[in-house]
């Protein structure tokens, strides 16, 4: 993993924290996402980082149609702002389901 690639990880996991949620690092599987997102009362978020210029692999992206087939959110993050994209939408679908 990058030196950017962990400023990126480390924020995604601040972030979540401050809203009160887990961040859980995955790995045994693979192209298995890097992070499991929990956030109180929303959706279960799987989020794989990336550097700007990081490629995102075959199976990783086998992985994430198959977890958005069976009712997942299944997100890529480059940069802090894909990762306040991904939690802006996350906390946006669950108050306008509401």
């Amino acid at each position: 993993m990058g030196i950017e690639e962990n400023k990126v990880e480390s924020y995604l996991k601040q972030r979540v924290e401050f809203y009160g949620g887990m961040c859980l690092k995955l790995t045994g599987l693979k192209g298995i996402l890097d992070r499991l997102v929990l956030l109180p009362n929303k959706p279960v978020i799987f989020c794989e980082l990336k550097t700007l210029q990081g490629v995102i692999s075959p199976a990783q992206l086998i992985v994430a149609s198959r977890l958005r087939k069976a009712g997942f959110t299944a997100e890529f993050a480059f940069c802090k702002d894909d990762v306040d994209q991904i939690l802006a939408r996350a906390m946006e679908d669950v108050e306008n389901a509401e």
